[in-house]
């Protein structure tokens, strides 16, 4: 399916603010396309159907799949959010984000951010450096031979995004919710050559 990502984007962040129980919006929708990405949105299917929450469900899940591999880390700080969740809101994200292919999933990601910061004069929007910069620092860094990139403020990960496909990236965060958001960028674009 073909899908607008700022309108798409925009639909899920309408989805959580609704909801009105938590500020941390960004985290939640994050966590939601990284479980897409792993394979797991189908798994959360089931949950509708129980009698657990989906807090309860996520982290059996999580505990209990091969392909959360390293996602637990990120689940312990951004975990909390899913319990004052409510329900309906989980269960209207799992079938949105259905109809999203895993192609879209980083895109639809840094639209989020975007779209958020541009809402929230602070959060976000501190750690989150246009992608324009990102791109020049890259293209100035950019070597045929693989090299170490070293960022001590690493934010969302955008170096991480960009030279962490061929080359290996470190990168550390003191925050340790924009430390997840980062991470969770780096697994959406493929930028697996890390140390974050």
């Amino acid at each position: 399916m073909e899908i607008s990502i700022r309108n798409f984007s925009s639909r899920l962040l309408n989805i959580i603010k609704s909801d009105g129980t938590t500020d941390n919006v960004v985290n939640i929708i994050a966590f939601m396309l990284l479980l897409k990405k792993r394979g797991l949105l189908s798994d959360i299917n089931k949950y509708l159907y129980g009698d657990r929450t989906a807090y309860e469900f996520i982290t059996s899940i999580l505990w209990n799949h091969i392909q959360s591999n390293n996602l637990i880390d990120i689940w312990e700080i951004i975990g909390n959010d899913f319990k004052m969740l409510k329900e309906s809101s989980v269960k209207e994200l799992v079938y949105t984000l259905s109809d999203v292919s895993d192609g879209n999933l980083s895109t639809l990601l840094d639209e989020v951010l975007i779209q958020f910061s541009k809402d929230f004069s602070k959060g976000i929007g501190e750690n989150f450096q246009p992608v324009e910069i990102s791109k020049l620092i890259f293209e100035l860094g950019n070597s045929s031979i693989p090299m170490d990139v070293y960022n001590p403020f690493a934010g969302l990960a955008s170096y991480g995004v960009h030279f962490g496909k061929s080359h290996h990236y470190v990168g550390q965060e003191i925050n340790t919710n924009t430390w997840a958001l980062g991470k969770i960028r780096l697994i959406l674009n493929d930028a697996y050559v890390y140390d974050y």
